[in-house]
């Protein structure tokens, strides 16, 4: 038996159901000492079954390790861009990474999922290494307040993003960003 859905979206209206294909892309990181993690992130969809795993030297921010796998594959040729991964070895995980990852592994010679993956591992240990560096029990499972909470990992996330951007106030944090309240006072 068939399902028949109405998708409805700012974006979009039609009759009939839309989701025809589905990409999930995972990860995971194993701390393997105080200064090294493993970082696996894997990409699955109806063509496509591949891994990547980076170990990483979080005191010297380097990739110390890299390996990739695909047990599924479009085409026999996708296999050939893996060797490739191996060129992550050494490679500083700093400020121009984006670029560096997308011409070691991805371009017209690479594989752009190998690229997503390899960018993806190394923004999770980034990630990871500031939760390390701040408090981990609140990075992970926070039980003070916004405010407390942003007050206290300032020094460590300054600019690092939005919520960690010196120019965004306390007040700031307090919006609904869905409210028409600019000055989030509505509710005080």
């Amino acid at each position: 038996m068939s399902s028949f859905f109405l998708i409805h979206s700012k974006y979009f209206y039609t009759p009939w159901p839309v989701t025809i294909y589905e990409r999930n892309i995972n990860s995971t990181v194993r701390k393997i000492s105080d200064h090294e993690l493993i970082v696996s992130t894997s990409l699955l969809d109806l063509n496509h079954s591949m891994r990547v795993e980076l170990k990483i030297d979080l005191k010297h921010n380097l990739i110390k390790e890299a390996d990739a796998e695909i047990t599924k594959a479009p085409l026999q040729i996708c296999s050939y861009p893996l060797q490739k991964v191996k060129n992550l070895v050494g490679l500083k995980v700093e400020r121009g990474i984006n670029k560096r990852l997308a011409s070691l592994v991805g371009g017209s010679q690479g594989c752009t999922h190998l690229y997503e993956l390899a960018l993806n591992a190394v923004r999770l240990a980034f990630n990871v290494k500031l939760g390390m560096q701040f408090d981990w029990d609140q990075w992970t499972s926070r039980t003070i307040p916004d405010e407390e909470f942003l007050k206290k990992a300032q020094p460590v996330l300054q600019g690092s993003y939005s919520p960690f951007d010196s120019h965004i106030s306390q007040t700031d944090c307090k919006k609904d960003p869905q409210s028409n309240d600019p000055g989030g006072t509505a509710n005080q």
